[in-house]
Protein backbone atom coordinates (compact mmCIF):
# COMPACT_ATOMS: atom_id res chain seq x y z
CA UNK A 1 0.00 0.00 0.00
CA UNK A 2 2.95 2.33 0.18
CA UNK A 3 4.03 1.58 -3.40
CA UNK A 4 2.59 2.21 -6.84
CA UNK A 5 -0.76 0.46 -7.30
CA UNK A 6 -1.60 1.78 -10.77
CA UNK A 7 -0.86 -1.62 -12.35
CA UNK A 8 -3.57 -3.35 -10.30
CA UNK A 9 -6.69 -4.38 -12.21
CA UNK A 10 -9.83 -2.27 -11.92
CA UNK A 11 -13.45 -3.28 -11.50
CA UNK A 12 -13.34 -4.87 -8.05
CA UNK A 13 -16.81 -5.29 -6.52
CA UNK A 14 -15.48 -4.73 -2.99
CA UNK A 15 -12.36 -3.66 -1.17
CA UNK A 16 -11.84 -4.63 2.46
CA UNK A 17 -8.97 -3.51 4.65
CA UNK A 18 -8.38 -4.91 8.11
CA UNK A 19 -5.12 -3.82 9.69
CA UNK A 20 -3.50 -1.38 7.28
CA UNK A 21 -5.50 1.61 8.50
CA UNK A 22 -6.48 0.02 11.83
CA UNK A 23 -2.97 0.11 13.20
CA UNK A 24 -1.99 3.46 11.73
CA UNK A 25 0.36 2.26 9.02
CA UNK A 26 -1.24 4.64 6.49
CA UNK A 27 -3.21 7.85 6.55
CA UNK A 28 -6.25 8.42 4.33
CA UNK A 29 -4.24 9.44 1.24
CA UNK A 30 -4.31 5.98 -0.45
CA UNK A 31 -8.13 5.82 -0.31
CA UNK A 32 -8.62 7.86 -3.49
CA UNK A 33 -6.19 5.59 -5.34
CA UNK A 34 -7.89 2.43 -4.06
CA UNK A 35 -11.32 3.75 -5.04
CA UNK A 36 -10.16 3.96 -8.67
CA UNK A 37 -9.81 0.17 -8.66
CA UNK A 38 -13.38 -0.42 -7.48
CA UNK A 39 -16.38 -0.56 -9.81
CA UNK A 40 -19.30 1.86 -9.52
CA UNK A 41 -21.51 0.66 -6.69
CA UNK A 42 -18.64 -1.33 -5.21
CA UNK A 43 -18.42 -1.63 -1.44
CA UNK A 44 -15.52 -0.37 0.67
CA UNK A 45 -15.08 -1.51 4.25
CA UNK A 46 -12.04 -0.33 6.19
CA UNK A 47 -11.11 -0.38 9.83
CA UNK A 48 -9.26 2.67 11.16
CA UNK A 49 -7.79 3.08 14.63
CA UNK A 50 -9.97 5.72 16.33
CA UNK A 51 -7.04 7.90 17.41
CA UNK A 52 -5.44 7.57 13.98
CA UNK A 53 -8.79 8.52 12.37
CA UNK A 54 -8.80 11.78 14.30
CA UNK A 55 -5.09 12.57 14.09
CA UNK A 56 -4.88 12.03 10.33
CA UNK A 57 -8.19 13.71 9.38
CA UNK A 58 -9.94 10.67 7.89
CA UNK A 59 -13.25 12.51 8.41
CA UNK A 60 -12.04 15.40 6.26
CA UNK A 61 -10.83 13.04 3.52
CA UNK A 62 -14.07 11.04 3.51
CA UNK A 63 -16.12 14.25 3.60
CA UNK A 64 -14.24 15.57 0.58
CA UNK A 65 -14.85 12.33 -1.33
CA UNK A 66 -18.57 12.55 -0.48
CA UNK A 67 -18.73 16.22 -1.55
CA UNK A 68 -17.02 15.33 -4.85
CA UNK A 69 -19.62 12.56 -5.38
CA UNK A 70 -16.89 9.90 -5.41
CA UNK A 71 -18.36 7.86 -2.52
CA UNK A 72 -21.59 7.64 -0.58
CA UNK A 73 -21.74 9.00 2.94
CA UNK A 74 -19.96 6.41 5.09
CA UNK A 75 -21.63 4.37 7.80
CA UNK A 76 -19.25 4.32 10.77
CA UNK A 77 -19.34 1.74 13.55
CA UNK A 78 -17.14 1.97 16.65
CA UNK A 79 -15.76 -1.34 17.94
CA UNK A 80 -13.04 -2.70 20.21
CA UNK A 81 -9.89 -3.80 18.38
CA UNK A 82 -8.92 -6.41 20.97
CA UNK A 83 -11.15 -8.74 22.96
CA UNK A 84 -8.79 -9.50 25.87
CA UNK A 85 -9.48 -7.23 28.82
CA UNK A 86 -6.07 -7.69 30.46
CA UNK A 87 -4.09 -6.57 27.41
CA UNK A 88 -2.54 -3.08 27.58
CA UNK A 89 -4.36 -2.23 24.34
CA UNK A 90 -7.71 -3.67 25.43
CA UNK A 91 -9.29 -0.21 25.41
CA UNK A 92 -8.18 0.62 21.86
CA UNK A 93 -11.07 1.32 19.50
CA UNK A 94 -11.47 1.14 15.74
CA UNK A 95 -13.94 2.83 13.47
CA UNK A 96 -15.32 0.54 10.77
CA UNK A 97 -16.09 2.75 7.77
CA UNK A 98 -18.36 1.35 5.08
CA UNK A 99 -19.35 3.19 1.91
CA UNK A 100 -20.02 2.63 -1.77
CA UNK A 101 -18.24 4.00 -4.80
CA UNK A 102 -20.43 6.33 -6.85
CA UNK A 103 -20.39 5.79 -10.64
Amino acid sequence: MTGDITSLPTGYAAIISAGTFTHGHLGPEPLRHLIRHCQAGGVFCIGVNQQHYQTHDFALCLGTLVAENVITSPDILETAIYARKADKHSGDLALICQFRVVG
